[in-house]
């Protein structure tokens, strides 16, 4: 997918799962501005009410109104887990790989911890 067509329906989940999360950051092909785009990676922090992930919910929601749908792996397997999420954007089909993540401060550069890699991002 081009990549003005794919930030741009980046920045609109990221503008509706945003009140779910602590924080929240477009990753991936985006971020590095590839002019093709083969998935939209999104970086979050949910927020929590009490033991709820609001970010899950929200998730479920846009899944439930047909924005989003299951995106099954390269087995055929559906991966939606607490940390690791894929999913697709119904309407153009595009990927969407939600990974929790963690933000470490070092040296004026915020890096996010997944769990077997660390995207570097720029204050």
């Amino acid at each position: 997918m081009e990549l003005e067509k794919a930030k741009a329906i980046a920045e609109e989940l990221k503008e509706l799962l945003a009140p779910a999360c602590e924080r929240i950051r477009i990753a991936g092909s985006i971020r590095r501005r590839k002019p093709d785009v083969g998935d939209i990676e999104i970086l979050a922090i949910p927020k929590f009410n009490g033991v709820v992930d609001l970010l899950d919910h929200k998730l479920k929601w846009l899944i439930g109104t047909h924005v989003l749908e299951y995106r099954p792996n390269k087995k055929g397997s559906i991966v939606y887990r607490p940390k690791n999420k894929l999913l697709r954007h119904a309407d153009s089909g595009i990927g969407i790989g939600q990974v929790l993540a963690k933000p470490i401060l070092s040296g004026g550069v915020e890096k996010w911890v997944l769990f077997s890699k660390v995207s570097v991002l720029l204050l």
